[in-house]
């Protein structure tokens, strides 16, 4: 079994308890949790302005996140990195 990154092992040793007490004690199913993320994307969209507020994702490249951040749009292409295969390979799920 290859090792956690350096740091890696304490974040998948907290993040059960980081998803209880955020979203749901029930995140393991994933109607609850996929329910609970809805709900919380919800009330995110109710509570802040959609000035303020951007819904981003990183297919969306560099310009939206430049651009709500007052940046010149870089000339170069974004980093994908980190994809859900690779994540979940590093996190032993099957992918």
């Amino acid at each position: 079994e290859e090792e956690a990154p350096p740091g890696e092992e304490s974040f998948w040793v907290r993040c059960p308890d980081f998803f209880r007490a955020r979203f749901t004690d029930c995140w393991h199913d994933a109607d609850t949790a996929m329910a609970t993320y809805l709900r919380h994307n919800h009330a995110v969209r109710a509570e802040i302005s959609p000035q303020r507020l951007l819904e981003w994702l990183p297919g969306d490249g560099w310009p939206p996140l430049c651009t709500a951040l007052g940046v010149p749009i870089l000339d170069e292409p974004f980093p994908y990195l980190n994809t859900s295969d690779e994540f979940r390979a590093r996190a032993g799920w099957d992918t």
